[in-house]
């Protein structure tokens, strides 16, 4: 039934969030394990946002001013962090399926690497809008983010 298929992609979200954290947390580690000792860390810097969307339909500035712009404003806060996990509100795919709703959503998948140049670590799709564009697209958008 579609509600099961939904249930169990937002599993999948769910699993590929936590396997992205884990992920994350391991190979910081290894990047740290050749490092000399330095003295030790105060403190660990996660920051978690709200709803984060880069759907140039909604918001227009982006074909004038790039998806560099999205990110401008911070200063670099999230590059100079531990982690930085977004709510990613719209699937990041070039399939154009939209299902019938009021707010249907698609991010394009080039503006990912703006967000990663920005410091975002760990984009969550667990929301209303993981699914705006279809099953393929969500397929699509996990693809696009690993």
């Amino acid at each position: 039934s579609p509600r099961s298929r939904i249930q169990f992609g937002l599993l999948l979200i769910a699993l590929g969030i936590a396997v992205g954290i884990l992920a994350f947390v391991v190979g910081r580690a290894d990047d740290d394990a050749g490092a000399e000792a330095g003295p030790p860390r105060a403190r660990l810097v996660i920051h978690g946002t709200g709803d984060v969307s880069l759907d140039p339909g909604y918001i227009p500035a982006f074909g004038s001013n790039g998806y560099d712009w999205a990110w401008s404003g911070l200063g670099g806060i999230f590059r100079d962090d531990d982690l930085t996990i977004i709510n990613h509100e719209c699937p990041s795919t070039e399939i154009v399926a939209p299902l019938e709703k009021r707010f249907v959503f698609r991010c394009d998948p080039d503006a990912l690497d703006e967000a990663r140049r920005a410091g975002v670590d760990v984009a969550s799709l667990a929301n209303n809008h993981a699914f705006d564009q279809g099953p393929q697209a969500l397929l699509d958008s996990i693809r696009n983010l690993e």
